[in-house]
C-alpha cells in the first residue's frame, strides 16, 4: 500500500524524468522501456526505470551505480538546501546540485557533497518537521 503510494505521489516527477531520459538517451531508453514492460511489479509506477534510490540526508562515499545496465541513472536532488554538489573525482568535476534539476551519469565514479539547510528549511526545523 506504502509502496503504490509512493508511486502515485511521485509520478509526475518520474514522468518528466522519462521524457528526459527519452529526448537525451533514445537507444537507451527503448531498452529499459522494453525491460521495464518485462519486469513491471507494481502498475502505478509508470517507468521506464525498474528500481529507484532514495538517499534522504545521507552523504556516500564515492561509487559507482553498477546495477544500471547500458544507460545513465539519474540524480534528482529534491527538498530544501543550498550548497549541494556532485563530484566526480576521475574527471576532478563538480556540479552544482539545485532541488529538482536531474544529473545525469554513467560508469563513472561519484558521490554528493555537503548540502545545508536554507532559510526556510532552518525554520521547519525549528518546529521539528523536516523537509
Amino acid at each position: 500500500m506504502a509502496v503504490r503510494w509512493y508511486f502515485k505521489v511521485t509520478r509526475p516527477v518520474a514522468i518528466l524524468l522519462a521524457e528526459y531520459f527519452r529526448v537525451c538517451f533514445p537507444k537507451q531508453f527503448h531498452t529499459y522501456e522494453a525491460a521495464f514492460k518485462a519486469g513491471i511489479w507494481e502498475q502505478a509506477d509508470p517507468g521506464p526505470f525498474l528500481g529507484r534510490a532514495i538517499v534522504y540526508k545521507l552523504q556516500v562515499k564515492s561509487h559507482l551505480d553498477s546495477l544500471d545496465g547500458d544507460g545513465p541513472a539519474a540524480t534528482f536532488p529534491m527538498g530544501s538546501f543550498v550548497g549541494g554538489a556532485m563530484y566526480w573525482p576521475d574527471l576532478e568535476a563538480k556540479l552544482r546540485s539545485v532541488p529538482f534539476h536531474p544529473i545525469w551519469q554513467s560508469e563513472i565514479a561519484h558521490f554528493d557533497l555537503v548540502t545545508d539547510p536554507d532559510t526556510f528549511a532552518s525554520i521547519l526545523l525549528r518546529r521539528y518537521i523536516t523537509p
